[in-house]
């Protein structure tokens, strides 16, 4: 019989008291980098071409303000 693994958060007679499987959480946290990588690679290589260093700019404020328009309609 196998023992599951489960990640206690919390204090066990406190307020937040959540019992996660350790599966669960490793499934979702893959889904999540995926869907970020998916995102980034949409973006990147969608209608207008961009490099990672110009999607990273247009998403913190430095870049051009049409390139930033353009990202920012998208997302």
């Amino acid at each position: 019989m196998s023992r599951q693994h489960i990640l206690l958060i919390g204090h066990p007679d406190g307020l937040l008291n959540w019992r996660l499987p350790l599966r669960v959480l490793v499934i979702n946290v893959s889904l999540l980098v995926l869907y970020l990588l998916l995102a980034i690679a949409a973006l990147c290589y969608g209608t207008l071409h961009l490099s990672l260093e110009q999607l990273f700019s247009a998403l913190s404020g430095q870049a051009p303000e049409s390139l930033m328009i353009v990202v920012e309609t998208v997302i």
